[in-house]
């Protein structure tokens, strides 16, 4: 669920949108999300190109920075942090992946785990 809010709210901010007409002027991200199962994602903010948040569930806080809101570049849980490197790689905004076309970049991941990071989207 909460990678379908994200990409929700990604969407709408790539587009210009407000992410629901009803609540939010346009071009404004929510800055708390709280779903039925107890997971909340908070701070939100879009900066720079990232989309910066963190979320909580079964009790473990992640604070992650995703550029355009579909490539991670840090996810930090605890002591643990990950970084991801992008560089030769085409990331595509949302708003401007070709439609019913399958898109894959890689990232080296280093940190915590390392190796390849694909993110594949269709």
């Amino acid at each position: 669920m909460l990678g379908k809010v994200l990409i929700g709210l990604t969407l709408a901010w790539g587009l210009g949108l407000p992410a629901s007409a009803a609540c939010l002027a346009e071009g404004q991200v929510p800055r708390t999300v709280d779903f039925g199962d107890g997971q909340v994602v908070r701070n939100i903010q879009v900066r720079d190109g990232l989309l910066i948040y963190e979320s909580e569930a079964g009790g473990q806080q992640t604070y992650s920075e995703v550029r355009f809101g579909l490539y991670p570049e840090v996810m930090r849980r605890g002591d643990t942090e990950n970084r991801f490197d992008w560089t030769g790689q085409v990331l595509i905004p949302a708003a401007d992946l070709p439609l019913g076309q399958e898109v894959e970049v890689r990232a080296k991941m280093s940190g915590a785990a390392s190796g390849d990071y694909v993110v594949g989207l269709e």
